[in-house]
């Protein structure tokens, strides 16, 4: 497998490390520790100038990945997913796709949809169920709608999906074992490391970043472990149409 390498200025890293996080600069700081960078989008940055994107000089920092956007509840589509995952996947970028999911749409309807609007193939990041509201229902039965959602993509995509949740939605509703064994993303702002204590994969570190490219305010991520373990995520298998 080939992969390009391709670099950010937005990831510009000086040696001050009392900055305000609420007022986040990119051009001043990242979290320390990380070596994999990226972002996620959706059509709330509008067009993307992918050129101003990746002509960046080689001695910066990489941004690696991109989330994208995909799908809502049991029929709303990103008006931006498509055309944002061919050109991030044609610039080189590793994509993922995520889903926002809607406690009061069935389950199985979600995940239907997903599946008819997005595909995934070797070199991709496996699917995202992102997960922020818990609606009425018992923990019990949400909880259980949840892995019908999961389970059905996996079945499908043949990798487990990954969850993004904020570190106290998960703590509050997810602080379940069988959750466990899913790769998590966290969302945790303003905040010098993660505090969840269980094993992540992603950290959403701000959802207050300018990057060059990409209009307004975008969230910025890293990845939680070496090159090796990121292409250990990667699919592998490419799932069969749908």
């Amino acid at each position: 497998m080939v992969i390009i390498f391709i670099t950010g200025s937005y990831l510009y890293l000086c040696q001050q490390s009392s900055i305000s996080y609420k007022n986040f600069d990119y051009y001043k700081k990242l979290p320390d520790g990380y070596t994999i960078h990226g972002l996620d989008i959706s059509h709330y940055q509008g067009e993307i100038n992918w050129e101003s994107l990746i002509q960046i000089p080689e001695n910066l920092p990489p941004i690696r990945f991109i989330f994208i956007d995909a799908t809502e509840g049991g029929d709303l589509l990103d008006t931006r997913f498509h055309a944002n995952f061919t050109q991030a996947k044609q610039k080189g970028f590793t994509c993922g796709a995520y889903h926002f999911y809607n406690p009061k749409t069935s389950p199985d309807r979600q995940a239907s949809f997903f599946i008819k609007q997005v595909v995934l193939s070797c070199g991709d990041l496996p699917p995202v169920l992102d997960i922020e509201k818990r609606g009425d229902k018992p923990l019990s039965i949400f909880q259980d709608e949840l892995l019908t959602w999961l389970k059905k993509i996996e079945t499908h995509y043949k990798t487990k999906p990954i969850i993004y949740t904020s570190y106290s939605f998960k703590n509050n509703y997810l602080n379940d074992s069988v959750f466990n064994t899913y790769p998590f993303w966290i969302a945790h702002y303003y905040v010098e490391k993660v505090e969840y204590k269980n094993k992540w994969h992603f950290w959403q570190h701000t959802d207050n970043a300018s990057v060059p490219g990409v209009q307004g305010k975008v969230d910025l991520n890293v990845f939680n472990g070496t090159e090796n373990d990121f292409q250990d995520l990667i699919i592998k298998k490419t799932a069969s149409i749908y």
